[in-house]
């Protein structure tokens, strides 16, 4: 039995050892020997030349041809963007070098694992920088971008982080599904004409977006004014057909208008950043006499016939609806997010559109009689915002934003209007008496900054700022 038994135990391990033989043959037989990689095959090296010929071409045809101006950060890393693709030829090539060289070394596994070693020690050095599971400032831009919009709007985008943003949240998450979003690029291709009739909030006065008073207008585009003109009372399509033909009466060689999109605007238009062909938008805004008048509506900006007069409860919702954006972008800086990334353009445009929005309400504000003192207040809180961000980065106020913080307190002090709805203070202030006394010391202290601001006297107001300031400082030094 134990002979027996010894040889019945022989026989499985050398069935066992035999198997190990022919998987080691096999795995020998799968790698390239020494000799067989002095030449590779035809094929190998088309494929390696195919790689390198178009690796070559993106480099001197792309980066030639690029209409981008690679001095600006941010549009240097939209170009760096583009970099992954050839970096993934790259990648071959270098994958097949180190395997041929380990091959030839006769010590493929040590190679391997030093080109693991590496990658692993790459990846840990930059991981916190490259770590996005907590990026949300696209997203939070977007929630403000939408959130701060009237019920019913059609949102018109100019870049690519505020339509990608709104568009997602909006078709994806259900974000304010009432509003529309549209991007003013793909508005101005030819075959937008052939899409304009899904959208049900916007009425669109001809085909697609072009420049105003071109070959393409008369032949049945629209420009900017002619979309805010449609989309800034509510009538319908025959009412705004016939408006716009009589508008272009003159020109013979226009064609009647072809509206599409909805029957009747149901919202307001809000624009969103500078979109393209801005400057036509502008002419309308500065025509005499004004045709249009404008209110921000968050980071955006909603338009109304200039004979509509702007109450002061809706100058108060306009404050609300930027603080809505504000707030609920809540952007801050970060310091992984350098120039040359969308984050850092979206912290500066929502900074940049706050600024711009207080501005606009302050206008609104103090044409009023008596100025409303929700704008005024309003504004006042925004720019002190502003000014705070400024000040924590270490940057120096521009002198738009001192003199125009100045004039906002100053019609805090003279205010003699009660307010709509709750205020938000600036200045620490408990209540708008405590405001008043506080805004002004302040007035002092923010014209003071500006009148010492290098670019304050270009500014055509700086003989008035330094006259008031003189008086009001008298008033103080007697009162005291």
């Amino acid at each position: 039995p134990g002979a027996t038994g010894t040889a019945g135990a022989e026989g499985p391990r050398k069935a066992k050892d035999k198997t190990k033989s022919k998987r080691r043959a096999a795995d020998h037989a799968t790698l390239p020997s020494k000799d067989s990689l002095e030449q590779l095959p035809p094929r190998s090296l088309n494929v390696i030349a195919v790689v390198v010929v178009s690796l070559a071409v993106y480099i001197a045809v792309f980066h030639g041809l690029s209409n981008m101006p690679l001095a600006d950060p941010l549009l240097y890393g939209v170009h760096a963007r583009f970099w992954m693709q050839p970096l993934m030829q790259v990648s071959i090539i270098g994958a097949s070098a180190v395997a041929l060289a380990g091959y030839r070394s006769g010590f493929p596994t040590a190679v391997n694992a030093a080109c693991i070693a590496l990658l692993s020690a790459s990846t840990l050095k930059n991981w916190q920088g490259q770590d996005q599971s907590a990026n949300s400032v696209i997203a939070d831009y977007g929630r403000g971008l939408l959130e701060s919009l009237p019920a019913n709007a059609t949102l018109l985008t100019s870049y690519d982080f505020q339509w990608t943003a709104a568009r997602y949240l909006s078709a994806c998450e259900g974000l304010r599904p009432d509003i529309e979003v549209l991007n003013a690029p793909m508005v101005s291709f030819k075959w937008f004409g052939a899409q304009s009739h899904l959208y049900r909030n916007a009425v669109f006065p001809g085909t697609h977006l072009v420049k105003a008073l071109t070959q393409p207008h008369a032949d049945g585009g629209f420009s900017l004014p002619d979309l805010v003109l449609a989309n800034m009372a509510p009538s319908d399509s025959r009412e705004t057909k016939d408006r716009l033909d009589h508008r272009y009466a003159s020109m013979k060689v226009f064609k009647p208008r072809i509206i599409s999109g909805a029957a009747k605007s149901s919202g307001a238009l809000a624009i969103a950043g500078d979109v393209m062909h801005k400057a036509d938008l502008d002419n309308l805004m500065n025509s005499a006499p004004k045709a249009v008048r404008s209110l921000p509506a968050g980071y955006s900006t909603t338009f109304r016939p200039s004979m509509t007069p702007v109450t002061c409860k809706e100058i108060a919702h306009a404050v609300t609806s930027v603080f809505t954006a504000h707030d609920t972008a809540g952007l801050q800086p970060h310091p992984h997010f350098k120039l040359d990334t969308w984050e850092r353009a979206t912290y500066i445009d929502s900074w940049t559109r706050t600024e711009d929005s207080a501005s606009a309400i302050l206008e609104e504000s103090i044409a009023m009689n008596p100025s409303c003192i929700d704008g005024v207040v309003g504004a006042a809180a925004l720019f002190e915002k502003v000014l705070d961000k400024t000040e924590a980065l270490g940057q120096k106020p521009s002198a738009s934003l001192l003199k125009n913080f100045g004039l906002a307190l100053l019609h805090i002090v003279r205010g003699k209007s009660a307010p709509v709805l709750p205020l938000r203070l600036p200045l620490a202030a408990t209540s708008l008496e405590n405001l008043k006394s506080l805004a002004a010391e302040g007035v002092l202290k923010v014209w003071g900054a500006f009148l010492e601001h290098p670019d304050a006297r270009s500014d055509s107001s700086f003989d008035t700022v330094q006259s008031v300031m003189s008086q009001l400082a008298t008033i103080l030094g007697t009162r005291s």
